[in-house]
Formats: structure tokens, C-alpha cells, sequence
């Protein structure tokens, strides 16, 4: 994997520092900032697949291995339907596996924080128009409950918009054909943490796939055991 490039696409609500400890493992990398999150432009945008694509397609000119973390992974696989010829593997972190697209909606729906986006909730709403007072309010918590270093990367989860963040969850999230995945499981490899609220090992088993035992959605703390892995299974 030397001379191949190597992409790195963030979960919802993410941004590209949540990579800042895998990025010095690959020579040829690059990660950026999903549209609408991160300190990426927020535009009045539709934020459904060919919005995400859209923007890929300017990122990647050649074939390229793609680490994704969660919804980044949905992201790689709508360029893959588009552009076959320029994705070699996906290493996907904590894939949202579904067996349906019912399941998948219930599932997201179960977290109050994502059904009041989808909802419209008027908190919601005040929530992302009065971000900078939210992130100040949540600082002296955040400075004490996180680690230091991974401090930027949980601040960048506040960097989003309402418009961002609910059309994400309603045009591409709850649209997505969560069978489509299983159809290209030549192409994904899944890395999941054994304690991620998504952790299905029988969806699993139907493509190459590695557990992390004590690693929950979040990645962070675990990028030694992430790299070995694609590093092994790139042999």
C-alpha cells in the first residue's frame, strides 16, 4: 500500500482530525472534511448520495484504498457504484450493517439526540444556530472528560448546521439500500469494535471481517490495533 493512495472518510457529524492518528501510518494519504461538516462548507445542499459523491470525485483521480469510519463507509460505496475502477478495498470502521432498511431507521431513531433532528425539534434547531454558545457551555466538561489528545477532534463535532445535519440523516442515512452493501462484499472489509451499539457479528460473517474486543463506535485509542489489521490484510 506504499505508492496507493489511501482516503479517509469521517463518520456523521465527524471531521478529518478523528484520523489524526492513523494518517502518519500511510505514506500516500488524505483526509478531508465531508460537505456540510468538519470546517467544510455547509451549503443549502440536499446532503443526499450524489451530494457526497459529488465532492469525492474531486478528491480522487486514481485508484485508491479507502479507510472509513461508520458513515463514511455508506460514502465509499455510493462512489463505488459510480466509479468501480478507482476504489481497490474499503476498510470500513464500524459499518452501519442493517438487515433492512425498517431495522436501520429503528435503530436511529432509538437515539433521541438523531430522532429529534429528524423530527425538528425546536432544541435541535437552537442547538446548531447557537453552536458557539453549546461549545462554550460543554468546554470546562470536555477539557476534563476527554483526552487531550483527541480534544480537537470532539470539538469538531459541534462544527456542523442543523440544514447539515438533519438532511444528512433524512436523504442519505434513512435512503440508503442497506442490502446493496452484501452485494459488494468483495470489495469491503469491516473492522468492528465488539462494543459498538451496531456490533452484528451475523452480518459479519457474510464478508472479511475483524473484531476489536472493548472498542465501542468510537475508534479513538485504537488506532495501533486498526493498522496492524489493514496492514496484515493487505499482505
Amino acid at each position: 500500500m506504499k505508492k496507493t493512495r489511501v482516503i479517509f472518510i469521517h463518520g456523521f457529524l465527524g471531521a478529518r482530525e478523528n484520523f489524526a492518528y492513523l494518517l502518519p501510518y500511510f505514506e500516500n494519504s488524505v483526509a478531508y472534511d465531508v460537505v456540510g461538516f468538519g470546517l467544510a462548507d455547509k451549503p443549502d445542499a440536499a446532503y443526499d448520495a450524489g451530494t457526497f459523491v459529488s465532492q469525492l470525485e474531486k478528491i480522487v483521480t486514481e485508484p485508491s484504498v479507502f479507510i472509513t469510519h461508520s458513515m463514511g463507509g455508506m460514502i465509499a460505496k455510493e462512489f463505488f457504484k459510480k466509479h468501480p475502477k478507482l476504489v481497490r478495498r474499503v476498510y470500513a470502521i464500524n459499518y452501519p450493517l442493517a438487515k433492512s432498511m425498517t431495522e436501520q431507521e429503528k435503530r436511529i431513531r432509538s437515539y433521541k439526540f438523531y430522532s429529534d433532528y429528524l423530527d425538528g425539534k425546536w432544541y435541535a434547531k437552537w442547538m446548531c444556530k447557537t453552536k458557539m454558545i453549546y461549545k462554550w457551555l460543554l468546554l470546562p466538561f470536555m477539557w476534563f472528560s476527554v483526552k487531550r489528545a483527541y480534544f480537537t477532534s470532539y470539538w469538531r463535532y459541534y462544527n456542523h448546521s442543523y440544514h447539515s445535519a438533519s438532511r444528512t440523516l433524512m436523504n442519505f442515512i434513512l435512503k440508503d439500500d442497506v442490502e446493496e452493501v452484501f452485494n459488494m462484499r468483495d470489495m469491503f472489509v469491516m473492522i468492528a469494535g465488539e462494543k459498538d451499539f451496531n456490533f452484528q457479528p451475523d452480518l459479519l460473517k457474510k464478508f472479511r471481517s475483524y473484531t476489536i474486543p472493548d472498542m465501542k463506535h468510537s475508534f479513538f485509542g485504537f488506532e495501533n490495533k486498526i493498522v496492524y489489521i489493514i496492514k496484515e490484510d493487505a499482505r
